[in-house]
């Protein structure tokens, strides 16, 4: 059996961590040369690493979950938070392969991805502070 410990939120908290260096490092590369290769190769590495980044923020939520409801009074549901995460983006390029091209509809889904877990993110560790107290 799995021990559930209380460390989970860590990794919602650090993916948030993550996406902002993220963006920070986006920023320095183009403030610090004006190659497009460049800055586009950097681009598109940074948002492969914040997309793997976004994977452990699923099962680490759950996890938080079942840990918070064992061990306080709250009574967390994860699947809202989860479902909205995953499925937003997935509607989003359904529907938006009709509007845009295939490329900047990937495009749109990758970013969409990366807001929609740290918007889910985001939320649960607010709602999971008001109501433990931690983090």
């Amino acid at each position: 059996m799995t021990k559930i410990r209380e460390l989970y939120w860590y990794v919602l908290a650090a993916y948030l961590v993550a996406l902002v260096l993220g963006a920070v490092a986006l920023l320095a590369l183009v403030a610090a040369t004006n190659k497009i290769g460049l800055i586009a190769v950097g681009g598109v590495g940074g948002l492969v690493l914040l997309v793997l980044a976004s994977l452990p923020t699923f099962p680490a939520l759950y996890r938080d979950a079942g840990y918070v409801r064992a061990a306080t009074d709250w009574n967390p549901n994860p699947w809202p938070y989860l479902l909205g995460g995953a499925l937003t983006p997935v509607l989003g390029f359904v529907v938006g392969r009709d509007l845009f091209g295939p490329r900047i509809n990937l495009a749109l889904s990758v970013l969409s991805w990366l807001g929609s877990v740290a918007t889910m993110s985001l939320v649960y560790l607010y709602r999971r502070h008001r109501f433990v107290g931690v983090p």
